[in-house]
Protein backbone atom coordinates (compact mmCIF):
# COMPACT_ATOMS: atom_id res chain seq x y z
CA UNK A 1 0.00 0.00 0.00
CA UNK A 2 2.76 2.58 1.10
CA UNK A 3 4.54 1.47 -2.36
CA UNK A 4 1.30 2.41 -4.48
CA UNK A 5 0.77 5.66 -2.91
CA UNK A 6 4.21 6.57 -3.19
CA UNK A 7 4.18 6.04 -6.95
CA UNK A 8 0.75 7.67 -7.39
CA UNK A 9 2.48 10.71 -5.05
CA UNK A 10 5.40 10.67 -8.22
CA UNK A 11 2.63 10.86 -10.76
CA UNK A 12 3.16 7.44 -11.99
CA UNK A 13 0.75 4.53 -12.20
CA UNK A 14 0.52 0.94 -11.61
CA UNK A 15 0.07 -2.24 -13.79
CA UNK A 16 0.08 -5.72 -13.42
CA UNK A 17 1.76 -8.03 -16.00
CA UNK A 18 2.35 -11.46 -16.44
CA UNK A 19 5.82 -12.34 -15.44
CA UNK A 20 5.74 -14.77 -18.94
CA UNK A 21 5.06 -11.90 -21.14
CA UNK A 22 7.98 -9.55 -19.58
CA UNK A 23 11.30 -8.86 -21.74
CA UNK A 24 14.73 -10.38 -20.54
CA UNK A 25 15.66 -6.38 -19.83
CA UNK A 26 12.64 -5.91 -17.68
CA UNK A 27 13.05 -9.56 -15.51
CA UNK A 28 16.78 -8.63 -15.02
CA UNK A 29 15.76 -4.65 -13.83
CA UNK A 30 13.65 -6.89 -11.52
CA UNK A 31 16.48 -8.29 -10.42
CA UNK A 32 18.17 -5.37 -9.57
CA UNK A 33 15.08 -3.28 -7.89
CA UNK A 34 15.30 -6.09 -5.26
CA UNK A 35 18.51 -6.00 -5.15
CA UNK A 36 18.60 -2.65 -4.25
CA UNK A 37 15.87 -2.75 -1.55
CA UNK A 38 18.10 -4.99 -0.01
CA UNK A 39 20.57 -3.05 0.07
CA UNK A 40 18.04 0.21 1.22
CA UNK A 41 16.64 -2.08 4.05
CA UNK A 42 20.13 -3.57 4.93
CA UNK A 43 18.62 -6.89 4.63
CA UNK A 44 19.77 -10.20 3.85
CA UNK A 45 18.97 -11.44 0.27
CA UNK A 46 16.73 -14.72 -0.10
CA UNK A 47 15.72 -14.96 -3.68
CA UNK A 48 18.22 -15.90 -6.16
CA UNK A 49 19.20 -14.83 -9.62
CA UNK A 50 18.10 -18.08 -11.08
CA UNK A 51 14.52 -17.74 -8.55
CA UNK A 52 14.11 -14.61 -10.82
CA UNK A 53 15.29 -16.12 -14.24
CA UNK A 54 12.68 -18.92 -13.76
CA UNK A 55 9.48 -16.76 -13.03
CA UNK A 56 8.48 -16.74 -16.76
CA UNK A 57 7.71 -20.38 -16.38
CA UNK A 58 5.49 -19.63 -13.54
CA UNK A 59 2.09 -19.02 -15.08
CA UNK A 60 0.80 -17.63 -11.78
CA UNK A 61 3.49 -15.07 -11.46
CA UNK A 62 2.83 -11.16 -11.98
CA UNK A 63 4.66 -8.41 -11.49
CA UNK A 64 3.67 -4.92 -10.65
CA UNK A 65 4.93 -1.88 -12.86
CA UNK A 66 5.34 1.87 -11.99
CA UNK A 67 5.46 3.56 -15.15
CA UNK A 68 3.49 7.22 -16.70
Amino acid sequence: RKEREGARSQGLALSFRKVEELGAAELEALWHFYNATLENHGSEPYLTHDFFRGLPQNPHAYAALAHQ
